[in-house]
């Protein structure tokens, strides 16, 4: 009697147990933009551990630069924090100072555009000047707009 085919194996763990498994060690950093009550901007800088899930660092600067952002770094992690691998977008407060501190520290840098190949998470088709005229789309009653280009 012929022997049933061969299963193929299975690999030794699946994809999502794989990318769980790289979490440990990956810390990921953003600026987000806080308007004030007398109309100035803060910068928020987040340091968020992506293997724990939990914020490590956050600070508040009216004027951040590249030597503020790589101390905040290095405030985050202290002593007893491993990273391996840094995500963060391609910010320019992100300079060659801050390039420097994050490749004494050891750490890997991914830039989150790369895995959208230079996109947008949400990709919306190019508007070109032979669309039509810029024209100004209110949001939140008038406070920002978003900018398309219509037919005229």
């Amino acid at each position: 009697m012929p022997r049933p085919p061969a299963r193929p194996r299975r690999p030794s763990q699946t994809w999502a147990k794989f990318v769980r498994n790289q979490l440990v060690g990956t810390i990921a950093i953003d600026f987000l933009t806080v308007p004030t009550a007398t109309f100035g901007v803060l910068y928020v800088f987040f340091v968020l551990s992506l293997g724990r899930r939990r914020v490590l660092h956050v600070n508040v600067t009216a004027h951040p630069y590249a030597a503020w952002a790589a101390q905040q770094i290095i405030e985050a992690l202290g002593p007893d924090i491993s990273v391996r691998r840094l995500i963060r977008d391609r910010d320019g407060i992100f300079g060659s100072v801050f390039d420097a501190r994050i490749g004494k520290l050891g750490v890997h840098q991914c830039s989150s555009l790369r895995a959208l190949q230079g996109d947008a998470p949400i990709t919306r088709a190019i508007e070109t000047a032979s669309t039509g005229r810029v024209v100004a789309l209110q949001r939140v009653g008038g406070l920002h707009h978003r900018y398309a280009r219509r037919a005229a």
